[in-house]
């Protein structure tokens, strides 16, 4: 977002933690266009003094026209949000929120008990200050809705990068002429307890599909990836499941090209970027409905169900029913989708359109409520 709006002739500049580990690197693609400030990897932890004086200044010494600048805060929970915060009221400048799901009923209740103590601390003040809440779905503006603030809300999806013109024909290579050998369904999210993964091993279990696997990519918490290794064993899978740790993004498009199916049996999402990097892919996806992608029925691209293991193991079901060409069909279609609403140029368009009906210089767009 950042990248497309300082094409726009858009005056950005970042403010973000130093990396956790010294490899890591910088913030990746962004010092080419955009001027990026470094704060110590430390900003992210509490308690939050000191850090939010850091903050604090490196805000203060932009040279910002003023009545021209917006603050634009991206999560919820961290030093650095609600030192963040503090540094809007305290230079009278509007804030623009993203909690990206941060605020939805089931991160709400995930650790639950931290988040009602940081609600009654901080977090509640810090977000009836918030000038502009940003949803990247309806289905997250109606979740922010519901927490009676009362700001306005934006409504402006991810932009996603579409990969180069793909050759998915050429590339899958493991069926021969014959439709014989496997073929593959990728999950590919960080391995955390809300992206369902327990539920695709059942739904697995229950259907034991011959002539497929699944391959899952990324990383996470070494605790939830011993669990599902536990489970796979459980149910005599494991030869029928590989966990391939982090896919970093060099190697993703590689990864989405390869696949027969995308599967995100999650259960809360604002957005779901690896949907849309899937579907831009030429890869047909299925979700749930705790995802805010309904255009997978509309654009006859994927399936659009119910969370649990039942409804999963029937669209699986399906999918796997149909020929190659016509999951390829479905792809196509996907690639359509993404190409006519889900770029970054759009997006970033928005975004603008949304920043200066706030300063008072446009009326408000219609995406705006």
């Amino acid at each position: 977002m950042a990248r497309e709006l300082a094409r726009q002739q858009i005056d950005v500049e970042v403010i973000t933690c130093g990396p956790v580990l010294p490899e890591a690197g910088p913030a990746a693609g962004l010092d080419d266009v955009v001027r990026t400030h470094y704060l110590p990897a430390a900003c992210r932890r509490w308690p939050w003094t000191g850090h939010g004086n850091a903050l604090f200044r490196t805000i203060k010494a932009l040279e910002r026209p003023v009545g021209r600048t917006v603050l634009h805060d991206t999560g919820l929970w961290l030093a650095t949000n609600h030192a963040c915060a503090a540094a809007a009221r305290a230079l009278k400048l509007p804030l623009v929120l993203s909690p990206r799901g941060m605020l939805s009923p089931w991160a709400l209740k995930y650790r639950g008990f931290k988040k009602r103590l940081a609600w009654m601390t901080y977090q509640r003040r810090d977000l009836s200050t918030v000038t502009l809440m940003h949803a990247t779905s309806n289905q997250e503006a109606l979740e922010l809705a519901a927490l009676g603030f009362g700001q306005p809300i934006t409504v402006i999806p991810n932009g996603v990068e579409l990969p180069p013109t793909h050759t998915r024909s050429e590339q899958r290579t493991r069926c021969d002429a014959n439709g014989a050998g496997e073929r593959i369904v990728l999950f590919l999210s960080r391995l955390h307890p809300k992206k369902g993964l327990m539920d695709l091993i059942r739904a697995w279990a229950k259907l034991r599909p011959v002539g497929w696997r699944v391959v899952i990519g990324g990383g996470g918490d070494e605790s939830i990836r011993a669990e599902i290794q536990r489970a796979l064993r459980f149910h005599g899978l494991s030869e029928k499941f590989t966990l391939i740790g982090e896919v970093h993004d060099s190697g993703k498009w590689e990864l989405y090209q390869s696949a027969d199916l995308f599967v995100l049996p999650s259960q809360s999402e604002n957005f779901g970027l690896v949907i849309a990097e899937a579907l831009a892919s030429g890869v047909p996806v299925v979700t749930t409905r705790h995802t805010p992608w309904e255009d997978l029925n509309e654009y006859r691209c994927g399936w659009w169900i119910e969370p649990g293991p039942d409804a999963l193991q029937n669209a699986l079901r399906q999918a796997m029913a149909l020929s190659d060409t016509d999951r390829h069909h479905m792809g196509e279609n996907g690639r359509r989708l993404i190409e006519s609403r889900y770029t970054w140029p759009n997006a970033a368009t928005r975004m603008r359109a949304a920043y200066e009906w706030l300063l008072g210089s446009a009326e408000k767009p219609a995406f705006v409520r």
